[in-house]
């Protein structure tokens, strides 16, 4: 939504008078159409509006999970308050929390819309208001600068509930005659930081791995991302309940051969999802299948399961039957780990680093495990190595960090 007039007495007590008919509207037994309530009530976000960005026909599919919830509804931006009765007859028992930075808008509050006012940009007002309504829906139709927007969204994302949609309204104006009005103070625009996280999740993880921080966080969280006239909307991921899948899975590997391969094909979709191991643990661990696939999956099964000694084994014997397989010396440097053998799980990434050169994350692991079993003078230099591999990198200044602290306990000069 563009800039609008302040709220004044006026328009706060018409918003009040539209409230009451709004919630006699919920006793109607006719089908809710959010897209003429959006209209009916004078917002942008409808499709009949003068500047129309058509966005509640899509709103009515996508929020349609969440009509009926006790959740929290964030919008970011009220002006006049005219959506605020859209979101509250759409949503029958949803706190509908409002956010701007006109004090004035705080005589919309009431029956189930709460105002907070403060700024966007403003990291302790954003914290304090997200815990104490964290949000399963959250609407940016604040400012709209480039800055305020990305900045807001790292900010917000994180506490967004699991599954809950992030929206971000009006990218039209990132584009063309608008882009100087609405580029702000930072260095990347809207299109191409919500483009970089739309390229990462096209890349299925790749290049999630590149990032670090934040960034990554939010590149391994992110579920969906849909893209409708002037808006994106961020899905954030949600951990699966797979209980009723697995209950699915035993009667359906009961009832085709008894392959050891289902098995542990069946207890790694369990590890995969955090699941109850039990049976298919045990058929796992008695298949005997000889793949480097299977005694992957087999080292994961004993580990979940403490058997720490038995995975070792299984690793060692993995690593020597394909000595060129990274992912076997990693899982087999995790155990020895686990096992309180630094020393053991040095020797294991030295053999992934020698596998992977140019990886600076196996460097730093490896100087973190160099570390904990006393060979300082080797975790230094397997930090330097980490640093140098990732100079123009958002990791680069805590790698260094780490090489100049080790350093300084060696007695040497800084990194």
């Amino acid at each position: 939504m563009l800039p609008q007039a302040p709220c004044d007495d006026t328009v706060g007590h018409l918003w009040k008078q539209s409230a009451v008919m709004v919630m006699d509207l919920e006793t109607l037994a006719v089908d809710l159409d959010l897209d003429v309530v959006g209209a009916l009530e004078g917002t942008d976000k409808s499709s009949s509006a003068t500047l129309s960005w058509d966005y509640l026909r899509h709103y009515q599919q996508l929020f349609a999970p969440w009509r009926d919830q006790p959740i929290n509804f964030m919008e970011i931006g009220v002006a006049r308050g005219l959506s605020l009765n859209v979101w509250r007859t759409f949503f029958s028992r949803a706190n509908i929390v409002g956010i701007d930075i006109n004090p004035s808008c705080a005589r919309l509050a009431g029956n189930r819309v709460i105002i907070k006012i403060g700024s966007q940009e403003d990291p302790g007002f954003m914290h304090a208001v997200c815990a104490q309504y964290p949000p399963s829906i959250v609407i940016d139709d604040g400012s709209h600068e480039a800055h305020h927007t990305v900045f807001t969204f790292e900010e917000v994302f994180p506490a967004l509930l699991a599954g809950g949609l992030y929206v971000i309204e009006d990218t039209e104006l990132h584009f063309e005659k608008w882009v100087g009005r609405f580029a702000g103070d930072g260095s990347v625009s809207v299109p191409d930081y919500f483009g970089a996280i739309s390229r990462a999740r096209m890349a299925n993880g790749t290049e999630a791995k590149k990032l670090w921080g934040r960034q990554k966080y939010i590149a391994e969280h992110v579920d969906s991302i849909t893209l409708i006239g002037g808006a994106i909307i961020v899905q954030k991921r949600q951990p699966r309940d797979v209980r009723s899948a697995i209950e699915f899975a035993d009667v359906y590997v009961s009832r085709c051969p008894p392959t050891s391969a289902r098995y542990l094909r069946l207890a790694e979709f369990i590890l995969r999802h955090n699941g109850p191991l039990d049976q298919a643990a045990r058929q796992a661990v008695s298949s005997g299948d000889p793949t480097s696939a299977a005694l992957s999956i087999l080292m994961r099964v004993l580990q979940r399961q403490e058997q720490l000694d038995e995975a070792a084994e299984a690793a060692g014997k993995a690593t020597e039957e394909w000595p060129d397989q990274p992912n076997l010396w990693r899982t087999l440097a995790r155990i020895q780990r686990r096992r309180g053998l630094p020393g053991a799980a040095a020797e294991a990434l030295r053999t992934v680093a020698a596998l992977q050169p140019k990886d600076a994350l196996v460097q730093r692991k490896l100087s973190m495990v160099l570390e904990e079993s006393d060979d300082l003078r080797g975790a230094h230099a397997s930090a330097i190595k980490a640093a140098e591999l990732v100079v123009e990198h958002p990791a680069q200044p805590e790698l260094a960090r780490r090489a100049e602290v080790l350093g300084s306990r060696l007695g040497e000069a800084p990194w």
